[in-house]
């Protein structure tokens, strides 16, 4: 074989041996900065994910304060509940001596009114009848 030969076929290899080189280490350091790139947005996801994380707890603590305020509100609601319920009851029963006086004093005045001789005393059974069924 003859060098020319030897060189016409080596030649065209190593310049295709180089283009494949270059764009080898081309395609190379793009793969690189593809990567690079890549790191970032990762670092960038994780960052947000911390941010999530944090945003998850703050809401967490949230919760845990809207239930306090919740158990709160149950206490007053049925420390309200028991408060107004006793002062009803009170009021009732004021209300109920109220109208047993006013019934009393009907009753005294009718018997007044008898003793008096202003009233018979069938006519004064019927107002005694009359005023403890209005009470």
């Amino acid at each position: 074989m003859d060098a020319t030969l030897i060189a016409s076929i080596i030649g065209p290899i190593v310049t295709i041996v180089t283009i494949l080189g270059t764009t080898l280490y081309w395609l190379g350091g793009k793969f690189k900065e593809i990567d690079m790139r890549f790191g970032q947005i990762n670092e960038r996801f994780e960052e947000i994910d911390r941010r999530f994380e944090e945003v998850d707890k703050r809401f967490e603590e949230m919760n845990k304060r809207f239930e306090r305020v919740d158990e709160r509100f149950d206490r007053l609601e049925k420390n309200l509940k028991s408060y107004v319920d006793e002062k009803f009851d009170i009021l009732n029963a004021r209300i109920s001596r109220l109208a047993e006086a006013y019934s009393d004093y009907q009753e005294f005045f009718v018997e007044y009114l008898t003793a008096e001789g202003l009233l018979k005393a069938e006519k004064a059974s019927m107002l005694r009848n009359e005023a403890r069924k209005r009470s």
